[in-house]
C-alpha cells in the first residue's frame, strides 16, 4: 500500500459554497514535499480507497497516493470528532512498512 501523502484531516466548515446555511467538508493531506493540500479520494474496483494529489513540478506531472484498504477507511470514517480521525489515519499509517518501493 502506498502511504505518500500523511497527516489526513478531515475539515468542515459552514457557509460552503457561498451559502451561509450550507456545511462542506474537505479533506487535506501533508505531501512528501511538506506541504499541507486539499487531497482528493476515489474508490478503486478492488476495495481500496485512493486518496491524492497532483501537481506539476518543472514540467513533469507528480501524482501522490496514499491507500487504504476497505477496512481501514471504515474505521477512519466511523472517527467520533477530528481528533480521533488524525489519530485512527496516523496509526494505520505509520504502522506501514516503510519502503521506497511500497506499493
Amino acid at each position: 500500500m502506498r502511504s505518500d501523502i500523511t497527516y489526513l484531516q478531515n475539515v468542515g466548515k459552514f457557509g460552503a459554497y457561498g451559502d451561509v446555511n450550507s456545511f462542506g467538508s474537505w479533506l487535506y493531506g501533508k505531501r512528501p514535499d511538506g506541504r499541507t493540500v486539499p487531497v482528493k479520494r476515489r474508490f478503486l474496483d478492488d476495495g481500496i480507497v485512493e486518496i491524492y494529489s497532483e501537481t506539476e513540478v518543472d514540467g513533469e506531472f507528480i501524482r501522490y497516493v496514499t491507500q487504504f484498504t476497505s477496512d481501514e477507511w471504515l474505521t477512519i470514517c466511523l472517527s467520533k470528532n477530528e481528533e480521533e480521525f488524525r489519530r485512527k489515519v496516523n496509526v494505520i499509517l505509520f504502522t506501514r512498512p516503510r519502503s521506497a518501493e511500497a506499493k
